[in-house]
């Protein structure tokens, strides 16, 4: 089985026997790059929301939704920690790794509390980032488990696995609609302005105005 001491291995070597890439394969095209481009791209984002008036007036929501990236935050530092400690022979690649993540869970909060009152659909960005991360995010705690060979490791991974479980809650609570919490007349706009990316990608959107249009006749 393979180390978490990354450093010692080839950055294409493929595990046959477990049909799995190793740690340095994974932390930088499954981690560190999503994490690199979601910063950037959040980023900019935020900054072009806060221009714009708010829309959306539901405290509540955003409470649950902030606590839940909280306790996010709160995982992904945790596992800095662990991955920092002496014992724990992490490389740089895996420190960066740790190190980018905490930076995109703290980007999450800015671009969420930023969509959340000021788009009137749920954050598209943030959307995206959580699926398409949650899956690269399996594989390596797969990885994780597999290549653990000692206590502070199966840690790590029993960490890193919560820390999964908490994104996938953020994906369902970010991807609420917002319909009712909208400070405008929804008559005036179409169910298109306020869908999320699952919505939007299966044109569920659609389906009130067919219900609508079939009604009228």
């Amino acid at each position: 089985m393979m180390s978490f001491d990354t450093g010692q291995h080839g950055l294409f070597e493929f595990n046959q026997a477990d049909f799995d890439f190793n740690i340095t394969f994974e932390q930088i095209f499954l981690s560190i790059v999503p994490s690199v481009l979601f910063i950037v791209a959040s980023s900019w984002r935020a900054v072009s929301q806060l221009r714009k008036p708010t829309l959306v007036k539901a405290p509540m929501l955003q409470s649950i939704k902030l606590a839940a990236i909280l306790i996010y935050l709160g995982l992904e530092l945790a596992l800095l920690i662990l991955a920092s400690l002496s014992k724990f022979e992490a490389s740089s690649i895996f420190l960066a790794a740790s190190v980018l993540k905490l930076v995109s869970a703290l980007t999450m909060i800015i671009l969420s509390l930023a969509d959340h009152n000021k788009s009137p659909r749920p954050s598209v960005l943030l959307g995206i980032y959580l699926s398409l991360t949650l899956l690269p995010d399996a594989a390596q705690a797969r990885t994780f488990f597999l290549s653990s060979n000692a206590a502070p490791q199966v840690l790590y991974s029993s960490v890193f696995c919560a820390a999964i479980a908490f994104k996938l809650l953020i994906l369902f609570l970010e991807a609420k609609k917002k319909s009712q919490w909208l400070a405008w007349d929804k008559r005036a706009h179409s169910p298109e302005e306020t869908s999320g990316i699952f919505s939007l990608g299966v044109y569920a959107w659609l389906n009130k105005m067919f219900m609508d249009g079939y009604k009228g006749f």
